[in-house]
Order: structure tokens, then sequence, then C-alpha cells
């Protein structure tokens, strides 16, 4: 009925049953980038009713990643680096982000403390990163890139398509405990030549590598972010000098004279596998008033409970 219809109508109607598909099909690609930038919204939103403390900014660091892939530039590490920390920022502005190049980086990032087995030495990751005041610390590893051979088409137009797969590997570690907030591997397939895809491979450079990073960062970005938000502030006691004591966290994040915190001590070491060390939170031991706030530490009174130890956990709560 609808090709007789077509038929006797001739031309005109062909050409505008064209008009009408691809009429829908710009709503449908419109609609879906709609509905993308409204899930974004609506997640900052849940990011922002889900965290306890919205008025304090916390601090993150991004170690170099490792080349677990073997790759002969380094700048692929620095590459995800300077990308992560900017796709972080967009999904959560509140966060401080620091990595290699900035000013007040922790050179000891560049290369995470290791266990003789490899493993990541939690207890010297924890006190570098509470030196530093961070709140935590994303580190990660270049895991693989290797080319695959795939069949596509349909019937006769099928053809052999070679794919560039990159996988990267993300761990954020809370630096109050030193346990993973989030332990994911990302992976991404790009199109390439044949010559092409032999050549990145084995000179770690061609645009596909990037092209592939560049897909995966929003997605790591925004994975971080949520495990990152939800987490309440802490600051550290830095140190104790007579009735004086200095936290880790200042203006930059939030804190103003006459804020009280909690404070919480006892902290206990407990061993995981491989010879892992982690921190179990201790109990709630006192509070204590800012006095006085620099950029990047504050000044503080006890007001009530046991004396503060360097070590110690603050809290607004």
């Amino acid at each position: 009925m609808i090709s007789k219809f077509f038929k006797t109508r001739g031309v005109p109607c062909r050409y505008a049953l064209l008009f009408v598909l691809l009429t829908a099909l710009g709503f449908l690609v419109s609609g879906c980038s709609v509905v993308s930038s409204v899930k974004k919204g609506t997640n900052r939103v849940v990011r922002n009713f889900k965290s306890s403390d919205k008025n304090l900014s916390k601090k993150i660091g991004i170690a170099l990643f490792e080349d677990a892939a073997n790759l002969a530039d380094k700048n692929y590490a620095l590459d995800i680096q300077a990308g992560l920390a900017t796709a972080i920022g967009e999904e959560c502005p509140q966060l401080r982000i620091v990595r290699q190049g900035q000013k007040g980086y922790p050179g000891e990032l560049s290369g995470i403390p290791k266990l003789v087995n490899g493993r990541v030495d939690i207890l010297g990751l924890i006190a570098e990163g509470r030196k530093h005041g961070l709140d935590a610390i994303v580190d990660g590893r270049l895991l693989s890139i290797g080319s695959i051979e795939k069949k596509q088409g349909f019937l006769w137009f099928r053809d052999t398509t070679r794919f560039l797969q990159v996988r990267i590997l993300v761990e954020v570690y809370d630096m109050e405990t030193g346990a993973k907030l989030l332990d994911e591997s990302f992976g991404r397939e790009i199109e390439v030549d044949a010559m092409e895809a032999t050549d990145l491979v084995k000179n770690a450079y061609g645009p596909a590598i990037s092209d592939a990073v560049e897909e995966m960062l929003p997605v790591m970005g925004e994975k971080i972010c949520d495990a990152i938000s939800v987490r309440p502030w802490h600051g550290f006691v830095i140190s104790t000098r007579g009735d004086k004591i200095t936290i880790s966290g200042g203006e930059q994040a939030g804190l103003k004279v006459g804020d009280e915190l909690v404070l919480f001590s006892g902290a206990k070491t407990i061993e995981g596998a491989g010879g892992q060390q982690f921190m179990i939170p201790g109990h709630k031991s006192g509070k204590i008033r800012i006095t006085t706030v620099f950029p990047e530490i504050s000044e503080a009174i006890l007001v009530k409970g046991e004396a503060a130890k360097e070590g110690d956990v603050v809290k607004t709560r």
C-alpha cells in the first residue's frame, strides 16, 4: 500500500519522505545530547546532596601513571595525568587538584612507594598524602596497547577492519585509611589501518592512542569524582607545640577562623593481603577551634578532650 502510494505520487513524495526521516534523525541526535546534558547536571546535584561538607574543598593528587604497556615515550603518562586533571575538574570543580608540573606537587607522587613484592606501600602513601594535606591520591597504569581484527559489514560488503585497543587502570586511595575508593580498568577501541596499527604499537606514537585516551578521560573523570565527592572532608594534625595545633587544610579548603572541628585519635594499623597495611579510623577524642588560617594550613587550639597528636584526623563532625 505504501509503495503504491509513493509510486503514484512520484519523486516529490520520495523527497518529502527523505526530509521527514532526516528531521526525525536530527531530533533524535539533539534529544540524546539534551539527555546527556541533563544526566550530567543531575549527577552534580546528587553529588552535592550526598556530600556532607559542601562548603569545604577536598584536595587530591594525581600520581604519574605507570607505563605497563612498555611504551618508549613517557609523555603518554604525562598526557594522561594532565587530561585526567582537566576531566575531574570539569566534573567536580570544587575539588583542588595537584599534578606534576604544578606548584606544590609532591615529587614523591612521580613514583608511588612500593613494597618489595611490588604492591603499593599503603602506609608510605598515606604518610606522603597526609604530609601534603591530600584527601585522596589517584594512581593508575597504562595497562596495554594492542590491535585486533574484526569482520564488519553486511553480506558481500563484509570486510576485515583492524582496531587499536587501549586499556587504562585507575585507582583512588583514601588518605585516612589507605582503602581504595575506586579500582577500575577502562578500555577503548579505535579503528586504524593495518600499517598504522603496527607502527603505533611498535613506536608508541600516533593519533589513535591519543584518540582512545581522549574518549576515556571524561568517563574516568566522572568515576573518580563520584568516588571522592561522597566522602567527608578530613584534615590531619601536622604538628603540635604547646597549645598550638597545626592542621592540613586552610583558606583554600574553605576553613575560617572560629570553625570548630572534631578530633579523632587512636588509629590502629591492620595488615591485609600481600603484607599491605591499612589504617583503622580512631575514636572521637576532642574538639579544636581554628585561630589562624593560612592558604594551605591552619592553626587551632584544643577546646575539649584529649591532647592532639601528630597524625590525628580532624573532621567537621
